[in-house]
C-alpha cells in the first residue's frame, strides 16, 4: 500500500511539475508575442511597415476585413504600400489577447483590437474595434514569424 501511495504521488507530482513547466512556457510565449504586437503597434503609427513585415514568414496567409486572402509577404507589403499610397494613416492600435496555447511549434492565438485612422478622403477618423485569429510559427532561432493573420469587424459597418 506504501510503494503504491508513493507511485501515485510521484506521477502527481510530475504530472503537476509537467503542467507548470507548460503554463510557465505559455507565460514566456504570451509576453513575446505581447512584445511583438507592441512593435507592431509602434511601427504602424510610425508608418513603419518593413518593421511590420519582418515578423511575417515569406509565405503568410493574411484575411482582411472585405478582402480576399492576401498570400505571401510580397502581396502584403504591395497592400501596405497601396494604403500608405492613399494616405491611410493610424491615429491608435491596440489589441488584448483573449487566449493563446501552444501545439509544437505553432502557437495560436486569439484577441480583440481597436483602431482608429484616417484616409486623405476622410474629414474625421475612422473607429473600427473587432477580433482576430492568428497563427505563429516558431523559427530556428527560437523568434516567432506570424504564418495566418484573420480579422473580423465586431460591427456591421454597413448599419443593420
Amino acid at each position: 500500500m506504501k510503494l503504491i501511495r508513493i507511485v501515485l504521488s510521484t506521477f502527481f507530482c510530475i504530472i503537476f511539475l509537467s503542467y507548470s513547466n507548460i503554463f510557465a512556457q505559455e507565460d514566456e510565449v504570451r509576453k513575446f508575442i505581447e512584445s511583438i504586437e507592441d512593435d507592431f503597434s509602434k511601427a504602424a503609427l510610425k508608418g513603419d511597415y518593413e518593421t511590420i513585415l519582418s515578423y511575417f514568414a515569406d509565405d503568410v496567409i493574411v484575411v482582411p476585413i472585405f478582402q480576399p486572402p492576401i498570400k505571401g509577404k510580397k502581396a502584403y507589403r504591395e497592400e501596405l504600400n497601396k494604403l500608405k499610397k492613399q494616405g491611410v494613416k493610424y491615429q491608435s492600435i491596440s489589441g488584448i489577447i483573449a487566449d493563446i496555447w501552444e501545439c509544437g511549434n505553432m502557437v495560436y492565438e486569439t484577441g480583440t483590437f481597436a483602431m482608429s485612422l484616417i484616409r486623405k478622403e476622410s474629414a474625421r477618423p475612422e473607429a473600427y474595434y473587432g477580433s482576430y485569429f492568428q497563427i505563429w510559427q516558431k523559427q530556428s532561432d527560437e523568434s516567432y514569424k506570424l504564418k495566418y493573420m484573420i480579422s473580423n469587424l465586431d460591427f456591421n459597418p454597413f448599419g443593420k
